[in-house]
């Protein structure tokens, strides 16, 4: 933020925010103040700015109450980078998916190249490095490997098998 003002005025915002999660056909649906955002939740413009956004002390401390909220009124799978370490770190089961960066920009090219042909798989891995430095190196709930989480290292499974390792690993909590 470039002074106070305009960071308590985000933060103002985001706490006034009215977030809800509906499912629908199988798929879960995210909206803010009424309007579906789900779709743009992985657009460019929106994961570029994430990490500089998340960064911000202030905003960790709002974001980490909301989605501690949400864990709480009811049973969840949270993905994010901090879930584990941060939001709920007393999880009975937390599993941290990594893959190597390579595959991970293959795969997200493959995601983006729909929506943004000109974007090449170089790009997408320098976004994708420069994001993994961003997130370990910030002061505020850097990415970090929880206590006590199980990592999976999806970088050759399909995605099934890393489903089926993960419900591997939850039944042996269960039993």
């Amino acid at each position: 933020f470039k002074n106070k003002e305009e960071a308590d005025a985000v933060l103002k915002d985001l706490e006034k925010i009215d977030i809800r999660f509906e499912t629908k056909d199988d798929k879960t649906l995210i909206y803010a103040d009424n309007v579906e955002i789900s779709h743009r939740l992985h657009e460019t413009p929106v994961t570029s700015m994430v990490p500089i956004i998340a960064a911000k002390a202030e905003v960790r401390v709002t974001s980490k109450n909301f989605q501690r909220k949400i864990g709480q009124s009811q049973n969840t799978v949270m993905t994010g980078r901090d879930i584990g370490s941060e939001i709920f770190p007393e999880s009975p089961l937390k599993i941290f998916l990594t893959a190597s960066p390579e595959v991970r920009a293959k795969r997200r090219f493959e995601q983006l190249k729909k929506v943004k042909p000109e974007i090449t798989l170089e790009e997408v891995l320098e976004q994708i490095k420069e994001r993994d430095k961003m997130d370990t190196e910030r002061e505020a709930s850097p990415m970090r490997v929880p206590k006590g989480a199980i990592i999976i290292d999806n970088s050759n499974l399909t995605v099934e098998e890393t489903v089926g390792k993960i419900l591997e690993h939850h039944h042996n909590m269960s039993s």
